[in-house]
């Protein structure tokens, strides 16, 4: 008997001192600069649940499903789940990946509440893998935007999207890492990501990573998978809102967004048959009448310097898409045949990312 007295003893005043200890977090505790209070129950208000904050955050996220189409000759194809989506706009307008809606142009938009309608892409940029659909429905819950800028490592957020067809899936983590360094994306380079634990799954791209008031603050756009194709390992990466933002609202207002176009096929270096040693970015091949022809650029060119900023490698070109638009001058330092040479180019608008509503 005393030995069973001597664990319970210890063990009703471990309890009775965190419940203590919880209170006061709850009323006293200094919150960081984000709001976000640092452990999961002073986030959730002093009690072991999110669910109150993150009720308006799953009324706008959607599941998207690419509705079939006919081949002549052949069968309609089977739907197939594409996507998640976060409603950012009560005019039905859906925030989603570019890259899971490639091929798509008509989806199946099933709401939180069941309800389901037929949307269409409105928009897709290739650069910030961001696509805008639009559904026509009243009554929409829109998310509440956060401020991605003001995280701190260790945070708490919230993924909500459809992994591998589960409708409103929620999961719960932390900030791993702000900011992480460039990563290939379905062949884009998207920089500057959030990381995080919360279970981020194939399906997933597209929905939305909510801080613990339930506010957005990223949009699911990758895992890391060992294999490749295995499902989360704990490396989840969501595009910042602070950079979705602009772009997204720019499809609303224009149905199409501007982007700069250079004219140029590259890849990394050195290039076969020009006898160039160092690594880097090297120019493959000029398109006729395009800006970087006009200026003086030929294949061959080691890319060296766009504006103020050296390339060193395909993820340099990230920021050189985001700051710059067409009709800008910009300098552009090469290296041809061992000799460095700056040229001025006039950038001009890209044929393929300036698009038109209803087209990616």
């Amino acid at each position: 008997m005393r030995r069973i007295v001597g664990v319970v003893a210890p063990f009703v005043a471990g309890f009775v001192a965190c419940a203590v200890a919880v209170r006061w977090s709850a009323s006293s505790a200094p919150v960081p600069a984000s709001g976000v209070a640092p452990s999961f129950l002073a986030a959730s208000g002093g009690a072991a649940s999110l669910a109150d904050r993150i009720e308006r955050a799953r009324r706008s996220v959607v599941s998207l499903e690419s509705l079939p189409r006919t081949v002549p000759g052949n069968a309609p194809r089977e739907p197939g789940v594409v996507a998640s989506g976060v409603i950012i706009d009560a005019g039905g307008f859906i925030a989603t990946s570019h890259h899971a809606l490639e091929g798509a142009r008509r989806l199946r938009v099933r709401l939180w509440n069941g309800r389901v309608y037929e949307g269409a892409v409105v928009c897709g940029d290739y650069p910030s893998d961001l696509a805008l659909i639009r559904i026509p429905a009243k009554g929409l819950e829109p998310c509440r935007f956060g401020d991605d800028r003001r995280l701190r490592v260790g945070d708490l957020v919230v993924a909500i999207g459809n992994p591998l067809g589960f409708h409103q899936s929620v999961s719960v983590g932390v900030v791993s890492a702000l900011r992480r360094e460039p990563l290939r994306v379905a062949g884009r380079v998207l920089g500057e990501m959030i990381q995080t634990d919360a279970a981020i799954n194939q399906g997933s791209s597209g929905g939305g990573l909510f801080d613990s008031r339930g506010d957005l603050v990223g949009i699911s756009a990758a895992i890391v998978t060992q294999p490749p194709g295995a499902g989360s390992v704990g490396l989840g990466f969501a595009i910042p809102v602070s950079r979705a933002r602009p772009v997204l609202r720019a499809m609303m207002v224009r149905g199409w967004l501007p982007r700069p176009w250079l004219g140029i096929r590259y890849r990394s270096g050195p290039l076969p048959g020009f006898g160039l040693e160092p690594p880097g970015l090297f120019v493959e091949g000029v398109l006729p009448q395009g800006p970087a022809a006009a200026a003086g650029i030929v294949a061959g060119d080691r890319l060296l310097r766009i504006g103020d900023r050296r390339v060193r490698g395909e993820e340099d070109l990230f920021p050189f898409v985001e700051r710059y638009r067409p009709g800008d001058e910009v300098e552009i330092e090469v290296e041809r045949g061992g000799v460095r040479r700056v040229l001025r180019v006039r950038l001009g608008w890209s044929p393929r990312l300036g698009v038109q509503l209803g087209s990616c």
